[in-house]
């Protein structure tokens, strides 16, 4: 009876290890979708927004900042959930890539000059009180009509 029990053990340990590391990521996920809908409630950012922007600075940056603002929001979630996978230390970059949003943003915004980066910026605050979980390809297509 004691070996089953030592058995048992062993064996539930790493699906409880499992059940744990998906925990936290999973509470990520779910401050990522609360952090969409308060983007949601705000008013869609509209081609009037962004008419004195170059229409490919607005495609450039609009994804960005829009990831940005989640990550922002969710950034508590994210440190608590991307700690426990770096202490795991079998995570590779790229697979951190594709769960993280602050490493993929900072990836991306390594490449950035200063120049891209002021722009952004000034993008950003512009539309602060909009969203930009709308339709962005029908918003980029304006733009482009606009500024023939």
């Amino acid at each position: 009876m004691r070996c089953s029990l030592i058995f048992l053990f062993l064996y539930m340990s790493p699906i409880q290890a499992n059940a744990d590391d998906t925990v936290l990521y999973d509470k990520y996920v779910d401050a990522v979708k609360q952090c969409i809908e308060v983007e949601n409630a705000k008013e869609d950012v509209s081609s009037k927004n962004l008419d004195k922007f170059n229409t490919l600075d607005i495609r450039e940056y609009l994804l960005l900042i829009k990831n940005i603002r989640i990550q922002n929001c969710s950034g508590l979630e994210e440190v608590r959930a991307l700690s426990h996978d770096l202490n795991k230390g079998d995570m590779e970059l790229s697979i951190l890539k594709n769960k993280y949003l602050s490493i993929y943003i900072a990836g991306r915004v390594d490449s950035f000059s200063n120049e891209d980066l002021k722009v952004m910026k000034e993008i950003d605050l512009l539309i602060a009180d909009k969203s930009l979980e709308g339709d962005l390809v029908t918003l980029f297509d304006e733009l482009e009509q606009n500024q023939r």
